[in-house]
This record gives C-alpha cells, sequence and structure tokens, in this order.
C-alpha cells in the first residue's frame, strides 16, 4: 500500500530528500516523512501550473530520456514515487535508464536516480 512505502521513505530516505509525485501525494508523504516534494498543494508550491506541467510531462513520457534525466538533475529530486495515478499518465517509468527501484510493492514502486547522475543541491 500507499502506506508501506511512505514508512520505507520514513525509515530510509536521507532526511529533506526531493521526491517526485503527483498533488496528492505530493502533500500525504512529507506529512508522514521527513521530506520534501516538488509539488504539492496547490497554494503552497511556487510555480504551481509549471511544476504540474513538469510532472505531466515526466509521467506521461513527453520528454526524451535526456529531458527527463535533466528535469530531475536540475529540481534536485533524487526519488520518484510512482503509484496509480501516475501510471494513469502513461508511461511505465521503469523504461527511463537512470532511475533504478528501491522498493515495490502491489501499489506503488520508488524509484532512484542513479548515484551517477548529479543530483544539484537546493
Amino acid at each position: 500500500t500507499s502506506f508501506e512505502v511512505i514508512e520505507f521513505i520514513k525509515k530510509n530516505l536521507p532526511k529533506n530528500s526531493v521526491i517526485l509525485t503527483n498533488e496528492k501525494m505530493g502533500n500525504i508523504i512529507p506529512a508522514f516523512a521527513p521530506t520534501v516534494s516538488y509539488m504539492g498543494h496547490l497554494n503552497q508550491t511556487m510555480n504551481y501550473p509549471e511544476k504540474e506541467k513538469n510532472v505531466n510531462n515526466f509521467f506521461s513520457g513527453k520528454w526524451t530520456d535526456e529531458e527527463a534525466k535533466k528535469f530531475l538533475i536540475e529540481n534536485g529530486i533524487r526519488y520518484v514515487y510512482y503509484g496509480w495515478q501516475e501510471k494513469e499518465l502513461g508511461l511505465d517509468i521503469s523504461k527511463y535508464p537512470f532511475l533504478r527501484s528501491i522498493y515495490k510493492n502491489e501499489a506503488v514502486e520508488l524509484f532512484q536516480l542513479l548515484s551517477t547522475c548529479q543530483v544539484e543541491q537546493i
């Protein structure tokens, strides 16, 4: 379930890690684990329309692999949450060669940006 992955995040991810997810989980995960969401609540996310478009582009496959990787790196995103709402956007993100799965259950998968990719500090 989603709560199992949140427990995994809480126990295993470095504090203040940036996670890419949809708006709903972007609000829920930081409430239970000391992380930062790339996009969360409409009124509490700077540049919300742009971030919403970026999330959709990433999960729908509108970007090339290189564009998607650059997006993660430039925004300091180290982890990607992949649940049913992200899957509905159309792309199987396991195809991205720069991500590796670090947690998976029947409902959700959590990916990490490969350490060979440089992530800028926020």
